[in-house]
């Protein structure tokens, strides 16, 4: 009876770790991270990402009531978190 309960044991060992592998998802494929950011905050990944050479993003004022339009280069990089549920960090 005892090793019917170690190869259970063993059994349910080996899919909760490739359960918990396949959770792990690649970042998309084609995306970085942007240079000025070095390291990740774990169990994120890239979810989606667009770079363009010449761009426009319309910023608030400090008075909120006009937009200001600025051009250059723009990355928007989307990240996902792949940990487990209830321990995502808080937005502070």
């Amino acid at each position: 009876m005892r090793i019917g309960r170690s190869v259970v044991l063993a059994l349910g060992s080996f899919f909760l770790a490739g359960g918990m592998l396949a959770a792990q998802e690649a970042d998309r494929a084609g995306c970085t991270d942007h240079p000025l950011f070095p390291t990740r905050m774990p169990n994120y990944r890239i979810a989606d990402c667009k770079v363009e050479d010449f761009g426009m993003y319309e910023f608030w004022t400090k008075n909120a009531r006009v937009k200001v339009p600025v051009e250059g280069k723009t990355t928007f990089i989307t990240y996902r978190f792949t940990g487990g549920r209830g321990t995502e960090p808080s937005a502070l």
